[in-house]
């Protein structure tokens, strides 16, 4: 969007968002963010006539122009020659540091025409205390659960919103999901501990991705502080999604089908996400009690 059509978009809500309900500013904040492509706080400012968009960046002029940029982005070696590639930007080219570098090539790591968004964040200390490792050839009996979370965040990460947690066994495929505001520590943790409670067979195993709604203190220590029934915690390979398709795989078939991918920021859908979840695993296990009534068979064999 160019600058023009931002002013012009900005005059058009400013007023609404002025007159508005703290939850109605909520919305248009989001909407706000997700167009123009601002931070949130920066947007409040700007809604507010704090600030006016488009205005000077703070700061020294960089001295990495187009020219330098073009260099960089497609390739330059100190013995590649190209007629666009002056002294001066060879200078420049020679001296950037790897920070700059790094910063300079960024938005073209990040890609184009991205089709979600990722909620996960980098972890705690804790990620150095918990082990990288693959369970599924080991796994022979349930109990080694692979976990993820769901972001229900629409097309913007900003404010707050639903997340669903889902939790698969390895072995048997069993499924379950619970969903939360957010997706803190405690909240994430009250999740796991439910479902837990539920489940037809004792936990031995937990594998989840690097984000901090597992690798925290409390995830942490609610597994490895256990005197009895210990449950083995243990990480996945940063950047290898493959290495929890069980998991991913559900995530699909039991939250997006479900669900979609609309924003749910209204933590009332909360409530009615876990009746869902509930109604959907009662339907589960009276299909597997018909099972082993018709079958005689075990329930841990037929999972």
């Amino acid at each position: 969007m160019s600058l023009e059509a931002r002013r012009e978009y900005l005059r058009a809500i400013r007023v609404r968002y002025r007159n508005s309900t703290r939850y109605e500013k909520k919305l248009i904040l989001n909407e706000f963010c997700m167009v123009c492509g601002y931070s949130r706080k920066y947007s409040i400012r700007i809604l507010n006539g704090e600030a006016e968009p488009g205005g000077s960046k703070a700061g020294r002029k960089s001295k990495y122009g187009p020219g330098f940029c073009k260099q960089l982005y497609e390739l330059w070696l100190p013995y590649y020659k190209d007629p666009g590639c002056t002294e001066e930007i060879r200078k420049l080219l020679l001296e950037v540091s790897p920070a700059t570098i790094d910063r300079l090539l960024r938005p073209i790591r990040r890609g184009e025409g991205l089709k979600g968004l990722s909620a996960t964040r980098r972890s705690s200390w804790v990620k150095s205390r918990i082990p990288i490792e693959l369970l599924h050839e080991k796994v022979t009996e349930p109990g080694f659960i692979e976990a993820d979370t769901v972001a229900h965040c629409g097309n913007s990460l900003f404010g707050e919103y639903v997340f669903s947690l889902t939790m698969t066994d390895l072995f048997s495929g069993w499924t379950e999901n619970r969903a939360c505001m957010g997706k803190g520590a405690n909240a994430v943790l009250s999740k796991i501990r439910s479902i837990e409670r539920t489940l037809p067979f004792p936990m031995k195993g937990f594998a989840s991705d690097n984000g901090t709604e597992f690798l925290n203190a409390d995830v942490f220590h609610y597994f490895n502080r256990r005197k009895k029934d210990a449950v083995k915690f243990v990480r996945r390979r940063p950047y290898k999604k493959n290495d929890a398709a069980h998991v991913e795989q559900k995530n699909h078939t039991t939250v997006r089908q479900l669900f979609g991918y609309e924003r749910l920021e209204d933590e009332a859908f909360v409530d009615i996400m876990n009746e869902i979840y509930l109604a959907l695993l009662e339907s589960a296990s009276e299909l597997l009690r018909k099972m082993v009534a018709s079958t005689g068979i075990e329930p841990v064999t037929i999972l």
